[in-house]
């Protein structure tokens, strides 16, 4: 028996239903179908009517769907597999290694700055929730992302300064201490050594 309390109503438009889409393989799709978060990490979306409008994007293992909330809340809501969604995982931890140049770090230090600039502090930033395409680096694994204290008035950018060995604490460009934080453990600046 479920807990209703930790289900999502997902509601998607009759004009999905033209379309085969993997969330008609669901065991209770139509139109209407509950599901809960397959996964044990705090989910910051209580229980509610998701309006599924759009597929954002669709192939054999997985889709990507647009969801829309009642107070107008947008979501990109993922449906995959267990077995693809193992493989995905193992192509994440591939890249737990990842160590990178300077460049390397400066491009996933930009990636996290657009994330404070939005409002966003990733409070479990690591190597394993960073993945690479080509020269393109995301950052995953938002589940327990808090929001920024305060506006983030970051304006260093990490590739314009990879010669910098150091960093003013006083300037105005770097006053974010999360950020500044990681830049640090990153060892973006070696202050000389």
């Amino acid at each position: 028996m479920s807990d209703s309390s930790t289900m999502f109503t997902l509601i998607f438009s009759d004009a999905l239903s033209t379309v085969p889409h993997l969330a008609q393989q669901l065991g209770d799709y139509s139109t209407s179908c509950k599901v809960r978060p397959g996964h044990s990490y705090p989910f910051h979306l209580p229980p509610q009517e998701i309006k599924i409008d759009e597929i954002l994007y669709s192939s054999q293992r997985t889709a990507v769907y647009l969801g829309r909330c009642g107070n107008g809340l947008e979501l990109a809501l993922k449906f995959t597999n267990i077995e693809d969604m193992s493989a995905e995982a193992g192509i994440y931890d591939a890249f737990e290694k990842l160590q990178g140049t300077k460049v390397e770090k400066a491009k996933i230090l930009n990636k996290l700055a657009e994330a404070h600039r939005a409002g966003l502090v990733h409070r479990d930033f690591a190597e394993r929730n960073v993945v690479v395409q080509g020269e393109d680096y995301r950052i995953i694994d938002w589940a327990s992302a808090k929001r920024h204290m305060s506006p983030c008035h970051w304006s260093y950018d990490f590739t314009a300064h990879v010669e910098d060995d150091h960093v003013e604490p006083t300037d105005p460009a770097v006053q974010c201490f999360p950020l500044k934080s990681w830049a640090e453990y990153m060892h973006f600046w070696d202050h000389g050594q």
